[in-house]
């Protein structure tokens, strides 16, 4: 056990600062609206979830991903451990501070602090040696891949809010065993291929860490991902407008196309036609949905993450699923987005992705795309709304 590797316990000055929980489990009345969508399967990250099933049976791979990552490096495996556990001990009161439980029992209260340390090098160790793994093009370095093939699951259970740990101690682990081998490596880089994977929309989007806001875990690092390069540049007024189906709106003469801006992947604008050109159609330009058997968990777990994190209001999933929400109420609507090229279904029938996008959809959100509705609502009240111009 890592345990044994723990000489002293650091003593962590009384005027540490108080930190807002970082990771937290999801509350109630979310969670029981889909449980898969925040449930590991395959591997269970940090402290909320030390008793799930999955814990036990993943723990031969946490170890043998520990052994591979100390490794690497060419130093003695104890004084890696050693130099790991002591950045970990000096921020204890910090960790426990970083956790929050809106379900009871806490499983912190029955953790005490050498088990803490515990989780909190095995699993950061496991999460880098997995991420090196796959950058480094060694998936058939381990049974686990070979047999399985289970790479997808693993990081989708790396995205789920309740699976999480602070993206310092990812950081403080990093220095002390992945820069060590090698220097010129970036933390948040690593993580690309999550992104790759789960990347829910079809869009060139890159692995990027705010340069005012350092991610809280994996999940607010990829979420980063989808902010616009400018927040204050994104309105929002209440209460959000609402607009029809993308059969209605398509058989008033919109058309629905994949969008080309290069500052927000997430962007949703509509273009109206210049008075005069009949040739031309009122447009929504959108991004361009991957629905797979991720795609719920993925969005879920990012939406609960805005629910709790987001104080500006500024709810950019959320007001995405919303928006395809209203857009898609029939199978009929779903067909019409797969014909304009701004949704891509890989589950097996259109009524499924209504189904899912209804049931993770928020509709009280305080809209980012509230003035195109406005924009759009406008036009369609108009007289040239009613022929089309």
């Amino acid at each position: 056990m890592i345990a044994e590797a723990v000489k002293t316990v650091e003593e962590v000055p009384d005027d540490t600062m108080k930190y807002s929980p970082l990771c937290f489990s999801v509350p109630c009345w979310i969670y029981d609206q889909s449980p898969s969508s925040f449930t590991p399967e395959v591997i269970a990250i940090g402290p909320l979830h030390v008793k799930h099933e999955c814990v036990q049976e993943a723990a031969g791979w946490k170890k043998a991903n520990l052994h591979s990552l100390l490794s690497r490096i060419d130093a003695p495996k104890e004084d890696i451990v050693d130099s790991c556990m002591r950045k970990v001990n000096a921020s204890l009161i910090k960790i426990r501070e970083c956790y929050a439980c809106a379900r009871n029992p806490n499983p912190l209260d029955s953790i005490d602090d050498a088990d803490l340390v515990d989780i909190m090098v095995m699993d950061a160790c496991y999460i880098l040696e997995f991420m090196l793994m796959l950058m480094l093009g060694e998936r058939g370095k381990r049974v686990l891949f070979q047999r399985l093939k289970i790479h997808k699951t693993i990081m989708r259970d790396l995205l789920l809010v309740e699976n999480q740990i602070p993206f310092f101690v990812l950081d403080d682990i990093f220095q002390c065993t992945v820069l060590k081998f090698m220097p010129d490596a970036s933390l948040v880089e690593l993580f690309w291929p999550i992104l790759y994977t789960h990347n829910f929309v079809r869009a060139n989007i890159k692995i990027k860490s705010s340069t005012t806001m350092y991610p809280e875990h994996i999940l607010g690092l990829i979420h980063q991902c989808y902010m616009p390069q400018v927040d204050d540049s994104i309105a929002i007024t209440s209460p959000s407008s609402r607009i029809e189906s993308a059969a209605a709106l398509g058989k008033e003469g919109l058309i629905f196309k994949p969008n080309n801006d290069t500052k927000w992947v997430m962007s949703m604008e509509v273009k109206l036609p210049y008075f005069g050109f009949w040739i031309n159609k009122p447009t929504l330009e959108m991004p361009k949905l991957c629905v797979n058997n991720y795609t719920e968990s993925v969005l879920s777990n990012l939406i609960a993450y805005e629910d709790a994190y987001n104080k500006a209001d500024k709810k950019y999933i959320t007001s995405y699923v919303h928006a395809m929400s209203m857009l898609m109420n029939t199978y009929e609507d779903v067909a019409i987005l797969k014909a304009s090229y701004v949704l891509v279904n890989f589950l097996c029938t259109n009524e499924r992705v209504v189904e899912m996008i209804k049931k993770i959809d928020r509709s009280d959100v305080k809209s980012v795309y509230e003035e195109q509705w406005k924009k759009l609502n406008k036009y369609r009240s108009s007289w040239m709304g009613v022929f089309g111009l």
